[in-house]
């Protein structure tokens, strides 16, 4: 009677509350497991991260690399390395926003596959702590990489010519880092890294409007022939005016074979921008200006927008330019070239 009593009575007895007791803790342990595993807390993200910085550092590919990947490290150092990124076990709406703007950097003339921009995006899905803590490292370092060429220039200056005697000087890793946790557009912020000048703004508007033309198969060409000046006829002008057209100084090709005003005018205006005597006569020099591929004038604008950066800050309203690429000083004031030279 009493062993029967023992299994079949009240809930409070005693196998009935080991039996409950041992289903709780099955229950925590779980729980405790899940926690650890998937997602990842915080505590285990943290680790991740300074380990990943740590394995970076290491694996770092040039010295310029490694010092930045140091003072990444230092500035995680100051937050315990808790994310930037990171957020509820998953990457934060900023974070996506970063990488967005890592993959339009070609916007500004830079290539986002010099930052992982595509392999970023395909890591936004990630919940593992081993993947976030990865996601977060190489975003980070991407992010300031960006921050840094945006602000100062992709390249060393003497890399490219030992003679060019410029030392621009980026934003530091640090202040990126606490600008970009602190910022609430953080598309206006990265904005106000790049050069605040005219020419730089109309070089990125001209840069996406070539971009576009070359998705479209390119400039139309123009054959060569006999020099023409404004008020000759020939068969060529039709194709000079819609050449024209396409590089935006002429509104419409509408017209027949008279070399007219409008026409001149137009090409002047092409010369001016090509750095060619600027005086509406078509030679040699001017058609093949004209015949020029735009990939080459792309790569030309994105020379030229690097350059802008090494120099930002270092123009004052009124100064000289020299170009000696193009061979060809500028008169500038406020950006507006006031008289040319070639």
């Amino acid at each position: 009677m009493e062993a029967r009593a023992m299994t079949t009575g009240s809930p409070t007895g005693f196998f009935p509350g080991l039996l409950k007791a041992g289903m709780l803790w099955v229950l925590a342990f779980l729980l405790t497991v899940l926690g650890m595993s998937t997602p990842a807390n915080a505590q285990f993200l943290s680790a991740g991260i300074k380990s990943e910085i740590a394995k970076s550092i290491n694996a770092a590919s040039s010295e310029s690399l490694r010092k930045r990947l140091k003072d990444i490290d230092a500035h995680y150092a100051k937050l315990a390395y808790k994310p930037i990124w990171i957020e509820g076990n998953k990457p934060t709406k900023k974070a996506e926003a970063m990488v967005e703007a890592l993959n339009l950097a070609y916007e500004d003339g830079l290539h986002p596959e010099d930052y992982d921009a595509l392999a970023l995006f395909q890591k936004l899905g990630t919940t593992n702590a081993a993947g976030l803590a990865d996601l977060e490292i190489h975003l980070t370092t991407a992010a300031v990489s960006y921050a840094q060429h945006m602000n100062a220039g992709r390249l060393n200056p003497a890399s490219v010519n030992k003679e060019i005697v410029i030392y621009p000087s980026a934003i530091s890793a640090d202040a990126v880092l606490t600008n970009l946790r602190k910022t609430t557009n953080l598309k206006a912020y990265l904005r106000l890294l790049a050069p605040h000048t005219q020419r730089y703004e109309r070089l990125r508007q001209a840069l996406a409007i070539y971009r576009r033309i070359e998705a479209n198969g390119g400039f139309s060409t123009v054959a060569s022939g006999p020099v023409l000046k404004p008020g000759a006829s020939d068969p060529r002008i039709p194709a000079i005016r819609k050449r024209m057209v396409e590089a935006g100084t002429l509104k419409n090709a509408g017209g027949g074979l008279n070399y007219d005003n409008a026409l001149a005018q137009a090409v002047i205006r092409f010369q001016e921008n090509m750095g060619l005597e600027a005086v509406g006569t078509i030679g040699k020099q001017t058609i093949a200006a004209m015949n020029t591929p735009v990939s080459e004038r792309i790569r030309t604008m994105e020379i030229n927008m690097e350059r802008n950066r090494w120099l930002q800050n270092e123009f004052a309203p009124y100064h000289i330019f020299a170009n000696l690429a193009d061979q060809v000083v500028k008169v500038v004031r406020n950006d507006d070239t006031i008289h040319a030279e070639v």
